[in-house]
């Protein structure tokens, strides 16, 4: 899949450093001119529905259980990839330096 960019959410983050990795899937869904997007109180925006895969969890399943639990959707049909964006930061846990998380994006 296609890398549409990577975000480095801290200044003078060592990409190469100890990493603990994340993969998301997010659910891009139009209907009209309507864009179904999910409000995160976390941050104050919106961002499109979907979270982590779960080990052993397809990109499609993880789809589908993130639509069911953050807005009770039904996932349809994964219709095409859009792209995944790579989002870097400060690890929280202790014995890591980085958090790095790449998200897959789909319409669907």
């Amino acid at each position: 899949m296609e890398i549409l960019t990577e975000i480095h959410r801290k200044k003078g983050i060592n990409v190469n450093g100890k990493t603990i990795h994340r993969t998301a899937v997010r659910a891009v869904i139009l209907r009209g001119r309507d864009l179904l997007m999910v409000y995160s109180s976390d941050v104050g925006d919106y961002k499109f529905p979907g979270g982590g895969v779960d080990n052993g969890e397809t990109h499609e399943q993880a789809l589908e259980r993130e639509l069911r639990e953050e807005c009770g959707a039904s996932l349809l049909s994964v219709d095409g990839e859009l792209g995944a964006v790579i989002e870097y930061n400060l690890a929280e846990e202790k014995d890591f330096d980085i958090f790095k998380m790449t998200s897959y994006y789909y319409f669907c």
